[in-house]
């Protein structure tokens, strides 16, 4: 049983990226001027949207199946009856969806190796992806099993939402259209700009770009990752589920 669900989840993280690739970066190729941001190749630039548009699909993907067993008291029926307090569920939870998406983090990175030879990063920026890829896990999965909790009872909305943030990230934060004048209005951008998970994407880009990164940013995102994990578990004492 687990050794079919590991090689189904590895077939998905595999067939995922290089889906992306196909399906978004090869067209967008096409259209997307990235003169003005600097003299880079855009599959090189888009790399990272691979990256971080994998680990969010995966983050959700995880977090709705083990949200909706803890729900149904299925998957942690046995530790309903013990000490364990709301706190190590959610925790242990949250942790298993960090845990899988950054591994997705990982492959995809190994993929866009193969498939972007242009794509080189030194030592040190490799570590500051690392850094980046676990705190952007952490914000998605605690975001994403706060969500699937709230709307537990509500698949509709749940579809809807997940569909309309899909689609947000993937095409509203830059990740393979650069935020720029050219491609959106001066009043978008702005909007954009405040928003602290975009600021986590443009630190990626920042690496492809030998620019700096913006550490201020990183911590308003793990301080909102932590938010979200105790929404979490404040829903479900409410609920009192055990």
């Amino acid at each position: 049983m687990y050794r079919n669900n590991f090689a189904q989840l590895l077939f998905f993280s595999i067939l995922m990226p290089i889906s992306i690739y196909l399906f978004i970066m090869v067209p967008f190729s096409s259209f997307v001027d990235l003169s003005l941001i600097g003299n880079i190749n855009f599959f090189v630039w888009g790399s990272v949207g691979l990256m971080i548009l994998s680990t969010l699909i995966m983050s959700i993907f995880i977090a709705y199946i083990e949200s909706g067993r803890l729900l149904m008291k299925d998957y942690f029926a046995s530790i309903f009856v013990s000490r364990i307090t709301m706190v190590d569920i959610v925790g242990s939870l949250i942790l298993w969806t960090t845990l899988a998406s950054f591994l997705q983090f990982l492959v995809s990175m190994f993929i866009v190796k193969g498939l972007v030879p242009e794509f080189y990063i030194t030592l040190i920026d490799f570590l500051y992806f690392i850094l980046l890829a676990l705190s952007t896990c952490f914000f998605l999965s605690s975001f994403w099993v706060a969500v699937y909790i709230a709307l537990d009872k509500s698949y509709f909305t749940k579809l809807i939402i997940t569909i309309f943030f899909v689609l947000f990230f993937s095409f509203g934060l830059g990740l393979f259209v650069p935020a720029l004048e050219k491609y959106y209005t001066i009043e978008y951008i702005a909007i954009i700009n405040k928003i602290p998970l975009s600021s986590l994407i443009q630190n990626f880009q920042n690496i492809v770009l030998n620019k700096g990164i913006n550490f201020l940013n990183l911590t308003i995102v793990l301080l909102l990752a932590i938010f979200f994990s105790f929404v979490s578990v404040y829903i479900l004492e409410r609920r009192n589920i055990r």
